[in-house]
Parts: structure tokens; C-alpha cells; sequence
């Protein structure tokens, strides 16, 4: 990009998230929206893998590619066109959102100040019709796997999805809800370089007790074959929104190891999101993505790690109305 201002094209703008990208582009310094085909980065707001085929075509006419996507499969498929986009002199940048856009600089930051990382704990709750990347929790747990390949005390092992039911320590107001066990880019990018993480896990927490009763007999009848077609899972499972009763949606990162002086070291960070203000867990990774790439593009392709400011992206979380949290051993600050 040699011009000041980089043209942006925003697909699935018709979404509730991609409309929060266009007015988040609108109202950025040195971005604009393309007026046509022709543009800097392609931005897909989509909570779907868009396809090889749809990258390969944004990089071959001339553009960087930005999505938001935090399904691991589609990292590591976003991953095989690393040649070519460093042939034509493109980025393309998958999982740009909550996870692994957000999450990377911090937990690299924690990271740093240890000697050894033994796990990164994440943790994900949302308030009712949060929409952030796979839309609401009903759509989440619809898109669910059989099971999820994990990195545990650095063996490798298969567990059942939204299985291994624990609670999770969520940053004040919210305090512990019960999860289960999702996939994302960040639990295969945390156990390389330069984290390198002996163990890494993601739990999905829905947003009260009831819910999560009614999230996993729902599963349990998938599982049983009573319900069988898709639409009707996610139909089902969408209702479960209601039991958010409008509260605010958390995201939180723990990473556990060794520190500087041979001693156990817990480091936290938390973003609790007041109702209506979910999206910016997407959305701010995702500007500070099209910014990073404008100012330095690094040709190459796979997932959103490396390239983020913690400083400015925490910055721009909380002006998006996010409350940044962090904690230790002995838990969150102002518990």
C-alpha cells in the first residue's frame, strides 16, 4: 500500500458485525471503504470459512485478506497459500477477530515474562445476542465438533467438544460459570513459537446456570440422534440467547509457568464487555489488523499472530466501551 489512506471492501456487510466493521472503517484515520471492486484489503466479516478460491482471488487482483474466522481447520488451510501471497506481495491474515487477534498480544505479553509457559487458559462468556465471530452462543454450540484435538501437560489428545464440564474464573462482575471444552486458531499457534505452551484450552461458558443445563441436554439429544438436521440444532440452541438476560459478555486469558526467579507465575487479562458492546472483541483486533498491514504489510499468509500492538489495541478496546482487567495467583484486581 503506497497510498495514505488504505480502500477497504467489507464482505457480509449486512451482518450485525459487519455493519459494526463498516462504521469502525468509517470512522478510522487512513481508512476508507472502496468504492468499487478494486481496493487495498479485503475484509470478511463472515463467521464461515470463505474458501481458498475466494483468498487466492483477493491476493491475485492486488489485495490484502482480513477475516475473522477463528476455526482452526480454516487457519491451517489459510496457512498452505503462505508462497504465493509472499510471490505477489500480499497479506493474508485469517482469525483476526477475538481469537487469535485479540488474544495473541496478550498472551505473547505474558508470555515474555516468563521462563516457561505451561498453559494458557481461555475463557470465553457471552451476554445474550453478543455477536461476536460465530454470532450468538446458540450458533457457536451448533457449530460444534465431535471432538477437539488439544495439546494437555504436552501430550496431544482428542477430547469431546463442549465435554470436561469446569468452571472458569471469569474478571468481576461476572466471577465463575460452568463450560465446557470449543476449538479455535489459538489452541494449535500458542503451543509453537514463541510461546510454546505445554497446554492450551479454550471454555465456552454459557451465560447462567439454566443455559448451560439447556445447552448440554440439547447436545446430549444431538449426540443421540433425536435431532438430526442442522437448522433445527441451531434454531433450538439460538433460543438459549434468552437466557442472557441483556448482561455483558467476557473474554479472558490466563497464562500459567515459570517465572524469572524459578517460581510458579499466573498472569491474567480479562475484557468484560457491557451489553451492546460484545462486537468490539472482533472488531478492534480486526481494525488494528487492516492498520498493522497498511503501515507494515509482511507478505505471507495464516493466522493473526505477531502482528498486533498490545498497547494500542487495548487502547482502542476500551474506547470501544470494553473494561480491560488483569490478575495474578491470587486472582482478579478488584475481586
Amino acid at each position: 500500500m503506497t497510498t495514505s489512506t488504505t480502500s477497504v471492501r467489507v464482505e457480509h456487510d449486512d451482518t450485525p458485525l459487519g455493519r459494526a466493521l463498516v462504521a469502525a472503517i468509517d470512522a478510522q484515520e487512513g481508512l476508507e471503504r472502496a468504492r468499487g471492486e478494486a481496493c487495498d484489503a479485503v475484509v470478511d466479516a463472515g463467521v464461515e470459512p470463505a474458501g481458498l478460491e475466494r483468498v487466492r482471488a483477493a491476493l491475485d487482483a492486488g489485495s490484502h485478506w482480513v477475516d475473522l474466522c477463528w476455526e482452526r481447520g480454516w487457519s491451517e488451510e489459510v496457512a498452505t497459500l503462505d508462497e504465493h501471497a509472499k510471490s505477489v506481495e500480499r497479506a493474508a491474515v485469517c482469525s483476526a477477530g477475538a481469537f487469535c487477534g485479540l488474544t495473541d498480544p496478550f498472551v505473547r505479553a505474558s508470555a515474555d515474562e516468563m521462563v516457561r509457559v505451561n498453559e494458557v487458559q481461555l475463557g470465553l462468556t457471552v451476554g445474550s445476542g453478543a455477536e461476536i465471530d460465530p454470532s450468538s452462543m446458540g450458533r457457536f454450540l451448533a457449530a460444534r465438533d465431535a471432538s477437539i484435538e488439544m495439546l494437555i501437560g504436552g501430550e496431544w489428545s482428542k477430547r469431546e467438544f463442549y465435554g470436561d464440564r469446569r468452571a472458569y474464573g471469569f474478571p468481576p462482575p461476572i466471577g465463575e460459570r460452568f463450560g465446557g471444552n470449543a476449538d479455535c486458531t489459538d489452541l494449535a499457534v500458542f503451543t509453537q513459537r514463541p510461546v510454546r505452551s505445554a497446554s492450551v484450552r479454550l471454555t465456552v461458558a454459557p451465560p447462567s446456570p439454566r443455559a448451560e443445563r439447556a445447552s448440554r441436554r440439547f447436545l446430549d439429544w444431538v449426540g443421540k440422534g433425536r435431532i438430526k438436521e442442522d437448522g433445527m440444532v441451531a434454531r433450538a440452541l439460538g433460543a438459549l440467547d434468552r437466557y442472557g438476560k441483556n448482561g455483558p459478555s467476557a473474554l479472558a486469558i490466563s497464562v500459567r509457568g515459570i517465572g524469572p526467579t524459578r517460581l510458579p507465575l499466573e498472569l491474567r487479562t480479562g475484557f468484560v464487555a457491557a451489553p451492546g458492546s460484545a462486537r468490539a472483541f472482533s472488531v478492534a483486533p480486526a481494525i488494528e489488523a487492516l492498520l498493522a498491514i497498511a503501515k507494515e504489510p509482511n507478505p505471507g499468509a495464516g493466522p493473526c499472530v505477531g502482528r498486533l500492538d498490545r498497547a494500542a489495541l487495548e487502547a482502542r478496546l476500551t474506547a470501544a466501551g470494553v473494561t480491560v482487567t488483569t490478575g495474578d495467583m491470587g486472582g482478579w484486581k478488584g475481586a
